[in-house]
């Protein structure tokens, strides 16, 4: 139980000593210039698949605009929803429509606040049609 508890600190220690090491020394927190899109939404989730289409929900946790991008590619998403102007705890659904069969869709929420101009995105997820 010793050796194990020793060796769970180690490992600690050792994530947090890496952890901090990135950051270099000097190295602040990131540039706070850019609007934390955390509070914005409650993501998506998604609903109603069928074997050409899916349905995005979204709550909006503050006013905002959003769409879905999504496509077959990661790093290339060929389609778009339309954009959606929502006030804080809105819900509203967007479909991605004109999909392809037994197909993995990769998609990822663009946002912004209403007050700004340039949206911002989340991570990119995956889904598979019917």
């Amino acid at each position: 139980m010793l050796i194990q508890r020793a060796t769970q600190h180690c490992i600690i220690s050792a994530i947090v000593f890496l952890c901090l090491s990135t950051m270099g020394e000097g190295a602040g927190p990131p540039s706070a210039s850019l609007p934390d899109l955390e509070p914005l939404s409650q993501g998506v989730i998604l609903g109603r698949p069928t074997d050409t289409s899916v349905t995005a929900h979204i709550v909006a946790n503050e006013d905002m605009d959003c769409f879905v991008e999504y496509g077959t590619d990661p790093n290339e998403f060929a389609h778009r929803t339309e954009t959606l102007s929502m006030l804080a705890d809105d819900a509203n659904t967007v479909l991605m429509e004109g999909l392809d069969p037994n197909t993995q869709y990769f998609y990822r929420l663009w946002q912004r606040p209403t007050d700004l101009n340039d949206f911002q995105s989340s991570d990119t997820f995956t889904f598979c049609t019917q």
